[in-house]
């Protein structure tokens, strides 16, 4: 039996994802745990850390083609020229690494840029390399994990992310008692990630093929100006593609600033605090970010769910309600004296010094749900509109105002890991209003046009004609431009 509770739809659709962002967080620590074993840990953490925090970087713009298989990709066409575009960029990234591991460019990259000295530094440039085919592998089940969204297979999505996470530990696990950890130890994560990153490709094409696949039309019959080409997959893409390497980039200039004004003993205090609070905040709030895809997925064509007809206002309150529900849960995990340093010191087994340390910027972090939840909204309504050109400035917004808090924040007295924390936070605040000033100005611009567009027309149409051009325009109205 059928719920047909109202949001349900939505709920459905949401809840797997919400698993994706911890798996991920889970991930990357099991990962850092695989480099520690071997004889020199610390050199191979050093290896490990630098080559894999630039193919991040360079992979975080690929991440973006899930909101292409949501919003663009209609037909096995659209889904071919999709691929394409991410075959392209991987080839890129794939000769970058190449460079950097084999001319003095990398030298310079590596070795100058993070100070690795001549062994270590050319050992970060091999597994650069290494892992350079790493983001095509995900481009792809990115790309085709869209594509399932779209259809509202979520629960796949969310089981092809969990299985990448179970094979990745199991295979860390494996690999450590494996003559591998003595002879080249940095090829256990490595090995870890690509046997992970395939699982799941495997799961999201297996879930493809079987569910979406026969569904989609060879090509969709449109005009011209409506017809999907690679430029246009571009024009859509790029846009989200720099909001998403900016956001990349944030933490890093954060900890600079941060630790820039104050004493070594200090620095290194605010950032090891740092260190613990972003992933502790982030478990609560980051999962608000899978609110994206839900505009795009069930208001296109306006679908219909069961006997009830999701609109804009179901996703307005679902939205807020997931919003509420986690700063509600960050004030009684972080503002209710004990709790936080309980879960610091218990948990986490920090010593109850640096855990009394974490308090203030916790209590920060409890108001990330706010401008998350806001952003990812209207992010979802341009995604819908296909306006992605007008969200690049907000990306801008949010590095200004994060350096600008860094500066200025200091003058009155707000130092360590609350500057950090407060500059993030001011950082989402601006990114999020500068969405909400393009939104409205998309709304503003789309209503004057076809106000102009319904004055022209009412011209050429008789009496019953106009009637039903405005009835066709009254149910489009909410939805298209």
């Amino acid at each position: 039996m059928k719920c047909e509770w109202t949001y349900w739809p939505l709920v459905q659709f949401f809840l797997p994802l919400t698993a994706t962002d911890i798996a991920v967080n889970i991930a990357e620590q099991a990962l850092n745990r695989g480099v520690t074993f071997g004889e020199d840990a610390v050199a191979s953490l050093a290896v490990f850390g630098t080559a894999y925090t630039l193919i991040k970087f360079c992979q975080a713009n690929l991440l973006e083609f899930k909101h292409v298989g949501v919003v663009i990709v209609h037909s096995r066409r659209d889904n071919v020229k999709a691929l394409v575009c991410v075959f392209s960029i991987a080839g890129i990234i794939v000769s970058l690494a190449a460079v950097t591991a084999y001319t003095k460019l990398g030298f310079y990259v590596v070795n100058k840029l993070f100070g690795l000295n001549d062994e270590v530094g050319m050992t970060a440039r091999k597994c650069i390399f290494y892992m350079s085919v790493y983001p095509l592998i995900n481009g792809v089940a990115y790309l085709q994990s869209g594509v399932l969204l779209q259809h509202k297979h979520s629960t796949l999505v969310a089981a092809s992310c969990l299985v990448d996470v179970g094979l990745q530990i199991a295979s860390i696990v494996g690999l450590l008692n494996s003559e591998l950890v003595s002879r080249q130890p940095i090829l256990v994560p490595v090995i870890a990630m690509y046997v992970g990153s395939l699982a799941k490709l495997l799961v999201v094409l297996f879930g493809f093929f079987k569910f979406v696949f026969s569904k989609l039309p060879h090509t969709v019959s449109t005009t011209d100006t409506m017809k999907t080409t690679i430029p246009k997959i571009l024009w859509f893409w790029w846009p989200l593609a720099l909001v998403r390497m900016i956001q990349v980039v944030s933490r890093p200039i954060c900890n600079a600033l941060v630790a820039q004004n104050l004493s070594p003993e200090l620095a290194i205090q605010a950032i090891a605090v740092l260190t613990v609070v972003y992933p502790v905040g982030q478990v609560c709030y980051q999962w608000l970010n899978d609110l994206k895809p839900i505009v795009p997925t069930f208001l296109k064509g306006q679908n219909v769910q069961g006997r009830h007809r999701i609109t804009p206002r179901h996703i307005i309150i679902f939205n807020s309600v997931w919003a509420l529900g986690s700063f509600l849960f960050m004030l009684i995990m972080f503002w209710i004296p004990g709790i936080s340093i309980a879960f610091l010191t218990n948990v986490l087994k920090l010593n109850p010094e640096v855990a009394e340390m974490c308090v203030v910027p916790l209590r920060i972090f409890s108001f990330m749900p706010f401008p998350v939840a806001l952003r990812a909204y209207l992010t979802s309504w341009l995604m819908l509109w296909q306006q992605t050109q007008v969200i690049a400035p907000s990306a801008f917004v949010r590095l200004c105002v994060l350096i600008l808090t860094l500066v200025l924040l200091p003058r009155v007295g707000v130092n360590g890991a609350p500057l950090g924390i407060a500059a993030l936070l001011s950082g989402f605040a601006g990114e999020a209003l500068s969405l909400l000033a393009a939104t409205v100005w998309v709304r503003h611009r789309t209503k004057k046009k076809r106000r102009n567009s319904e004055s022209m027309n009412s011209n050429d149409l008789s009496n019953g004609d106009a009637i039903q051009h405005e009835g066709l325009l009254v149910e489009q109205r909410e939805t298209s431009l």
